[in-house]
Protein backbone atom coordinates (compact mmCIF):
# COMPACT_ATOMS: atom_id res chain seq x y z
CA UNK A 1 0.00 0.00 0.00
CA UNK A 2 1.78 3.37 -1.49
CA UNK A 3 -0.14 5.65 1.05
CA UNK A 4 0.47 3.31 3.98
CA UNK A 5 4.35 3.12 2.99
CA UNK A 6 4.28 6.75 2.85
CA UNK A 7 2.78 7.49 6.53
CA UNK A 8 5.12 4.68 7.85
CA UNK A 9 7.74 6.73 6.44
CA UNK A 10 6.56 10.29 7.62
CA UNK A 11 6.48 8.74 11.32
CA UNK A 12 10.33 7.81 10.98
CA UNK A 13 11.28 11.17 10.01
CA UNK A 14 9.30 12.88 12.40
CA UNK A 15 11.05 10.46 15.13
CA UNK A 16 14.38 11.44 13.48
CA UNK A 17 15.72 14.81 14.27
CA UNK A 18 18.80 14.88 16.54
CA UNK A 19 18.57 18.15 18.44
CA UNK A 20 22.45 18.20 18.62
CA UNK A 21 23.56 17.02 15.33
CA UNK A 22 20.79 17.85 12.88
CA UNK A 23 19.48 18.71 10.45
CA UNK A 24 16.36 19.93 11.92
CA UNK A 25 14.21 20.38 8.52
CA UNK A 26 14.24 17.72 5.94
CA UNK A 27 12.17 17.54 2.47
CA UNK A 28 10.86 14.58 1.25
CA UNK A 29 9.61 14.15 -2.51
CA UNK A 30 6.87 11.00 -2.76
CA UNK A 31 5.83 9.65 -6.10
CA UNK A 32 2.23 7.92 -5.09
CA UNK A 33 0.49 6.61 -7.99
CA UNK A 34 -2.10 9.43 -8.41
CA UNK A 35 -0.63 12.05 -7.14
CA UNK A 36 3.19 13.64 -5.91
CA UNK A 37 3.74 14.44 -2.07
CA UNK A 38 5.81 16.94 -1.03
CA UNK A 39 6.44 16.23 2.78
CA UNK A 40 8.09 19.15 5.24
CA UNK A 41 9.36 18.38 8.11
CA UNK A 42 10.73 20.55 11.27
CA UNK A 43 11.61 20.38 14.33
CA UNK A 44 9.04 23.29 16.42
CA UNK A 45 12.93 24.52 18.11
CA UNK A 46 13.25 26.20 14.47
CA UNK A 47 9.73 27.11 13.15
CA UNK A 48 6.56 28.73 14.10
CA UNK A 49 3.12 28.92 13.18
CA UNK A 50 3.70 32.11 11.71
CA UNK A 51 6.96 30.09 10.14
CA UNK A 52 5.01 28.11 8.20
CA UNK A 53 3.21 30.39 6.32
CA UNK A 54 6.11 32.46 5.45
CA UNK A 55 7.95 29.15 3.62
CA UNK A 56 5.05 27.72 2.39
CA UNK A 57 4.66 31.26 0.64
CA UNK A 58 7.92 31.33 -0.19
CA UNK A 59 8.12 27.75 -1.57
CA UNK A 60 4.74 28.45 -3.68
CA UNK A 61 6.39 31.11 -5.54
CA UNK A 62 9.92 29.92 -6.23
CA UNK A 63 8.28 26.84 -7.66
CA UNK A 64 5.98 29.25 -10.04
CA UNK A 65 9.61 31.14 -10.62
CA UNK A 66 11.02 28.03 -11.87
CA UNK A 67 8.56 26.24 -13.70
CA UNK A 68 7.51 29.75 -15.92
CA UNK A 69 11.45 29.86 -16.83
CA UNK A 70 11.90 32.85 -14.51
CA UNK A 71 14.81 33.67 -12.04
CA UNK A 72 14.06 32.80 -8.32
CA UNK A 73 13.27 35.96 -6.44
CA UNK A 74 12.25 36.22 -3.21
CA UNK A 75 10.99 38.77 -0.75
CA UNK A 76 13.84 40.24 1.75
CA UNK A 77 14.39 38.68 4.93
CA UNK A 78 13.80 40.40 7.86
CA UNK A 79 16.07 40.52 11.76
CA UNK A 80 17.71 37.28 12.20
CA UNK A 81 15.98 35.07 15.33
CA UNK A 82 19.50 35.75 16.92
CA UNK A 83 19.27 39.20 16.98
CA UNK A 84 15.88 39.34 18.86
CA UNK A 85 17.26 36.56 21.23
CA UNK A 86 19.93 39.41 22.27
CA UNK A 87 17.30 42.03 22.71
CA UNK A 88 15.36 40.01 24.64
CA UNK A 89 17.89 39.28 27.30
CA UNK A 90 18.66 43.01 27.62
CA UNK A 91 14.91 43.78 27.56
CA UNK A 92 15.19 41.23 30.89
CA UNK A 93 17.88 43.90 32.46
CA UNK A 94 15.35 46.85 32.10
CA UNK A 95 13.48 49.01 34.27
CA UNK A 96 10.37 48.36 32.26
CA UNK A 97 10.45 44.69 32.25
CA UNK A 98 10.78 44.85 36.27
CA UNK A 99 7.44 47.46 36.73
CA UNK A 100 5.61 44.64 35.25
CA UNK A 101 6.34 41.87 38.70
CA UNK A 102 3.60 43.09 40.52
CA UNK A 103 0.33 42.55 37.68
CA UNK A 104 1.79 39.11 36.91
CA UNK A 105 2.28 38.27 40.51
CA UNK A 106 -1.14 39.23 41.11
CA UNK A 107 -2.37 36.86 38.00
CA UNK A 108 -0.57 34.01 39.19
CA UNK A 109 -2.21 34.49 42.75
CA UNK A 110 -5.53 34.81 42.41
CA UNK A 111 -8.32 33.13 43.45
CA UNK A 112 -9.67 31.03 40.55
CA UNK A 113 -12.35 27.80 39.98
CA UNK A 114 -11.20 25.03 38.02
CA UNK A 115 -13.50 22.48 35.67
CA UNK A 116 -14.58 19.47 37.99
CA UNK A 117 -13.14 16.52 36.57
CA UNK A 118 -14.69 12.96 35.93
CA UNK A 119 -11.80 10.74 37.18
CA UNK A 120 -8.24 11.03 38.46
CA UNK A 121 -5.27 10.32 36.94
CA UNK A 122 -1.47 11.10 38.23
CA UNK A 123 0.06 11.47 34.91
CA UNK A 124 -0.82 14.17 32.16
CA UNK A 125 1.31 13.20 28.93
CA UNK A 126 0.09 12.49 25.54
CA UNK A 127 -1.24 9.38 25.33
CA UNK A 128 -3.64 10.50 27.97
CA UNK A 129 -5.01 12.91 25.58
CA UNK A 130 -7.60 12.80 22.98
CA UNK A 131 -9.34 15.34 20.76
CA UNK A 132 -12.22 16.40 19.58
CA UNK A 133 -13.02 18.85 16.63
CA UNK A 134 -15.98 21.13 14.99
CA UNK A 135 -16.22 23.78 12.33
CA UNK A 136 -17.90 27.08 12.50
CA UNK A 137 -20.02 28.05 9.32
CA UNK A 138 -18.42 30.04 6.68
CA UNK A 139 -20.95 32.20 6.85
CA UNK A 140 -19.97 33.08 10.62
CA UNK A 141 -16.52 32.97 9.96
CA UNK A 142 -16.82 35.34 7.70
CA UNK A 143 -18.99 37.28 10.10
CA UNK A 144 -16.71 36.93 12.82
CA UNK A 145 -13.64 38.23 10.81
CA UNK A 146 -15.06 41.44 9.55
CA UNK A 147 -18.92 42.89 10.64
CA UNK A 148 -18.70 41.81 14.00
CA UNK A 149 -15.63 43.48 15.49
CA UNK A 150 -17.51 46.99 14.46
CA UNK A 151 -19.66 46.99 17.74
CA UNK A 152 -16.80 47.08 20.18
CA UNK A 153 -13.78 47.75 18.19
CA UNK A 154 -12.90 43.90 18.95
CA UNK A 155 -10.09 41.55 17.37
CA UNK A 156 -11.41 37.92 16.62
CA UNK A 157 -9.11 36.80 20.21
CA UNK A 158 -11.09 39.15 22.05
CA UNK A 159 -14.65 37.42 21.07
CA UNK A 160 -13.17 34.11 21.16
CA UNK A 161 -12.49 34.43 24.64
CA UNK A 162 -16.12 35.71 25.80
CA UNK A 163 -17.42 32.72 24.15
CA UNK A 164 -14.93 31.00 26.08
CA UNK A 165 -15.88 32.47 29.27
CA UNK A 166 -19.42 32.00 28.45
CA UNK A 167 -19.10 28.37 27.74
CA UNK A 168 -17.00 27.76 31.52
CA UNK A 169 -19.79 29.84 33.20
CA UNK A 170 -23.06 28.22 31.67
CA UNK A 171 -21.56 24.24 31.79
CA UNK A 172 -20.00 24.60 35.06
CA UNK A 173 -20.75 28.13 36.87
CA UNK A 174 -17.42 29.31 36.71
CA UNK A 175 -17.08 33.17 37.02
CA UNK A 176 -12.98 33.46 37.49
CA UNK A 177 -10.79 30.92 35.71
CA UNK A 178 -7.17 31.30 35.00
CA UNK A 179 -5.69 29.76 31.49
CA UNK A 180 -2.91 30.00 29.33
CA UNK A 181 -3.06 32.14 26.16
CA UNK A 182 -0.54 30.88 23.77
CA UNK A 183 0.47 33.72 20.94
CA UNK A 184 3.00 34.65 18.17
CA UNK A 185 5.34 36.28 20.53
CA UNK A 186 6.22 38.73 17.58
CA UNK A 187 4.48 41.49 19.40
CA UNK A 188 7.61 43.73 20.93
CA UNK A 189 8.32 47.34 21.64
CA UNK A 190 12.44 46.61 20.44
CA UNK A 191 12.90 49.68 18.43
CA UNK A 192 12.92 49.20 14.29
CA UNK A 193 12.88 45.25 15.40
CA UNK A 194 11.19 43.52 12.05
CA UNK A 195 10.13 40.08 12.46
CA UNK A 196 7.35 39.74 9.50
CA UNK A 197 9.17 37.25 7.45
CA UNK A 198 11.63 35.82 10.26
CA UNK A 199 11.37 31.91 10.80
CA UNK A 200 12.15 30.58 14.59
CA UNK A 201 9.99 29.54 17.52
CA UNK A 202 8.61 33.12 18.60
CA UNK A 203 5.70 31.61 20.40
CA UNK A 204 4.70 33.07 23.77
CA UNK A 205 2.54 31.86 26.62
CA UNK A 206 1.28 33.67 29.58
CA UNK A 207 -1.57 33.02 32.31
CA UNK A 208 -4.60 35.23 32.39
CA UNK A 209 -7.91 35.88 34.12
CA UNK A 210 -10.86 35.01 32.53
CA UNK A 211 -13.50 36.71 34.02
CA UNK A 212 -17.58 36.94 33.48
CA UNK A 213 -20.02 38.09 36.21
CA UNK A 214 -21.77 36.07 38.21
CA UNK A 215 -25.23 37.31 37.52
CA UNK A 216 -26.98 35.00 34.82
CA UNK A 217 -28.93 38.31 33.45
CA UNK A 218 -25.79 40.17 32.66
CA UNK A 219 -25.43 41.69 30.03
CA UNK A 220 -23.52 40.42 27.31
CA UNK A 221 -22.24 43.95 25.74
CA UNK A 222 -20.67 44.57 29.06
CA UNK A 223 -19.02 41.48 29.39
CA UNK A 224 -17.11 41.86 25.80
CA UNK A 225 -16.38 45.16 26.36
CA UNK A 226 -15.06 44.21 30.46
CA UNK A 227 -12.97 40.99 28.80
CA UNK A 228 -11.69 43.65 26.00
CA UNK A 229 -10.19 45.78 28.11
CA UNK A 230 -8.31 43.33 30.48
CA UNK A 231 -6.60 41.39 27.23
CA UNK A 232 -5.86 45.21 26.78
CA UNK A 233 -4.48 45.84 30.05
CA UNK A 234 -1.78 43.06 29.94
CA UNK A 235 1.48 44.50 29.73
CA UNK A 236 3.19 44.04 26.08
CA UNK A 237 1.07 42.07 25.06
CA UNK A 238 2.20 39.43 27.32
CA UNK A 239 5.54 38.96 26.12
CA UNK A 240 6.94 40.12 29.67
CA UNK A 241 6.10 37.33 31.52
CA UNK A 242 8.27 34.80 30.05
CA UNK A 243 11.43 37.15 30.28
CA UNK A 244 10.64 37.96 33.87
CA UNK A 245 9.84 33.90 34.59
CA UNK A 246 12.89 32.38 32.88
CA UNK A 247 15.72 35.26 32.56
CA UNK A 248 15.46 36.90 35.61
CA UNK A 249 14.78 35.48 39.44
CA UNK A 250 11.90 37.81 40.13
CA UNK A 251 8.88 34.99 39.98
CA UNK A 252 11.12 32.82 41.84
CA UNK A 253 7.86 30.79 42.85
CA UNK A 254 6.60 28.07 40.54
CA UNK A 255 2.70 28.67 39.72
CA UNK A 256 0.41 25.73 39.96
CA UNK A 257 -0.04 24.59 36.05
CA UNK A 258 -3.04 26.25 34.71
CA UNK A 259 -5.81 23.75 33.64
CA UNK A 260 -6.88 25.33 30.48
CA UNK A 261 -4.87 26.63 27.32
CA UNK A 262 -6.30 28.53 24.61
CA UNK A 263 -4.35 29.81 21.38
CA UNK A 264 -5.75 30.98 17.52
CA UNK A 265 -3.21 30.58 14.91
CA UNK A 266 -4.48 32.88 13.06
CA UNK A 267 -5.68 32.25 8.82
CA UNK A 268 -4.12 29.50 6.53
CA UNK A 269 -6.70 30.37 3.79
CA UNK A 270 -4.63 29.50 0.76
CA UNK A 271 -1.74 29.36 2.21
CA UNK A 272 0.53 28.14 -1.06
CA UNK A 273 -2.45 26.66 -2.22
CA UNK A 274 -3.53 26.85 -5.91
CA UNK A 275 -4.26 24.56 -8.93
CA UNK A 276 -0.81 23.45 -8.39
CA UNK A 277 -0.42 22.85 -5.42
CA UNK A 278 -3.01 21.66 -2.33
CA UNK A 279 -1.88 22.18 1.43
CA UNK A 280 -2.95 18.88 3.43
CA UNK A 281 -2.26 19.61 7.38
CA UNK A 282 -3.76 16.15 8.44
CA UNK A 283 -1.32 13.18 6.49
CA UNK A 284 2.38 14.35 8.15
CA UNK A 285 2.50 11.00 9.84
CA UNK A 286 2.72 10.96 13.93
CA UNK A 287 4.21 14.33 15.07
CA UNK A 288 4.64 14.42 18.63
CA UNK A 289 5.69 11.58 21.15
CA UNK A 290 3.18 9.71 23.38
CA UNK A 291 5.53 10.42 26.23
CA UNK A 292 5.42 14.29 25.89
CA UNK A 293 4.33 15.97 28.85
CA UNK A 294 0.94 17.83 28.14
CA UNK A 295 1.24 21.79 30.00
CA UNK A 296 -2.91 21.53 30.14
CA UNK A 297 -5.57 19.10 30.65
CA UNK A 298 -8.00 21.05 28.47
CA UNK A 299 -6.48 22.86 25.16
CA UNK A 300 -8.71 24.96 22.98
CA UNK A 301 -6.91 25.37 19.30
CA UNK A 302 -8.15 27.63 16.56
CA UNK A 303 -7.77 28.37 13.05
CA UNK A 304 -9.47 30.10 10.29
CA UNK A 305 -8.83 27.33 7.26
CA UNK A 306 -10.80 27.46 3.68
CA UNK A 307 -13.04 29.95 4.97
CA UNK A 308 -14.54 28.65 8.07
CA UNK A 309 -13.32 28.05 11.59
CA UNK A 310 -12.04 25.03 12.77
CA UNK A 311 -12.00 24.54 16.77
CA UNK A 312 -10.78 21.64 18.51
CA UNK A 313 -10.19 20.66 21.78
CA UNK A 314 -7.50 18.37 23.07
CA UNK A 315 -8.46 16.80 26.69
CA UNK A 316 -6.65 14.67 28.90
CA UNK A 317 -9.59 11.49 28.22
CA UNK A 318 -8.52 10.05 31.67
CA UNK A 319 -9.78 12.65 33.90
CA UNK A 320 -12.23 13.97 31.08
CA UNK A 321 -15.50 11.91 29.81
CA UNK A 322 -15.54 12.16 26.64
CA UNK A 323 -19.21 13.32 26.74
CA UNK A 324 -18.19 16.27 29.08
CA UNK A 325 -15.59 17.40 26.53
CA UNK A 326 -18.33 17.34 23.24
CA UNK A 327 -20.76 19.46 25.99
CA UNK A 328 -17.89 21.74 26.73
CA UNK A 329 -16.79 22.39 22.83
CA UNK A 330 -20.53 22.27 22.22
CA UNK A 331 -21.09 24.85 24.69
CA UNK A 332 -18.04 26.92 23.26
CA UNK A 333 -19.35 26.49 19.43
CA UNK A 334 -23.02 27.81 20.85
CA UNK A 335 -21.28 30.68 22.48
CA UNK A 336 -19.72 31.71 20.07
CA UNK A 337 -22.84 31.83 17.73
CA UNK A 338 -24.53 34.10 20.04
CA UNK A 339 -21.59 36.46 20.51
CA UNK A 340 -21.44 36.72 16.55
CA UNK A 341 -24.50 37.06 16.67
CA UNK A 342 -25.15 39.73 19.29
CA UNK A 343 -22.11 41.56 17.85
CA UNK A 344 -23.44 42.27 13.87
CA UNK A 345 -26.75 43.32 14.94
CA UNK A 346 -25.38 45.95 16.66
CA UNK A 347 -25.69 49.64 14.79
CA UNK A 348 -23.27 51.93 16.11
CA UNK A 349 -19.54 51.27 17.86
CA UNK A 350 -19.03 50.97 21.66
CA UNK A 351 -16.18 52.71 22.66
CA UNK A 352 -14.43 51.39 25.98
CA UNK A 353 -11.05 52.77 27.39
CA UNK A 354 -8.22 51.41 25.50
CA UNK A 355 -9.70 52.82 22.59
CA UNK A 356 -8.93 56.64 24.16
CA UNK A 357 -5.90 58.36 25.37
CA UNK A 358 -6.77 58.51 28.48
CA UNK A 359 -5.00 55.94 30.40
CA UNK A 360 -6.71 55.96 33.68
CA UNK A 361 -10.31 55.85 33.16
CA UNK A 362 -11.79 52.70 33.79
CA UNK A 363 -14.99 50.98 31.99
CA UNK A 364 -17.30 52.08 34.96
CA UNK A 365 -16.01 55.79 34.51
CA UNK A 366 -16.57 55.56 31.07
CA UNK A 367 -19.79 54.62 30.97
CA UNK A 368 -21.18 56.68 33.51
CA UNK A 369 -20.04 59.75 31.29
CA UNK A 370 -21.17 58.50 27.99
CA UNK A 371 -24.67 57.64 29.80
CA UNK A 372 -25.01 61.33 30.78
CA UNK A 373 -24.43 62.63 27.22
Amino acid sequence: DPVAAYQQHADQLNAGFDLAEGPLFKVVLFNLPTEDRVLLCAHHLVVDGVSWRILLEDIASAYHQATSGKTITLASKTDAYHYFATQLVEYATTETLRAQQPYWQQVEHAPVQSVPQDMTCATQIRQDTAHLSTTLSVEDTQLLLTQAHQAYNTRIDDLLLVALAMALQQRHGITNSRIDLEKHGRETDFAEMDLSRTVGWFTAMHPFILSMPAEPDHELGRSIKSIKEAIRHIPQQGMGYGALRYLTDTLKTSPQPNQIGFNYLGQFDNTASDQAWQMNWDEVGTVVSDQMPQPHELDFLSMVDQGALNVSLTYHKKRYSSDHAQALLTDYITALQTVIQHCSQQQDTDITPSDLTFSDITLDDLDAALGDL
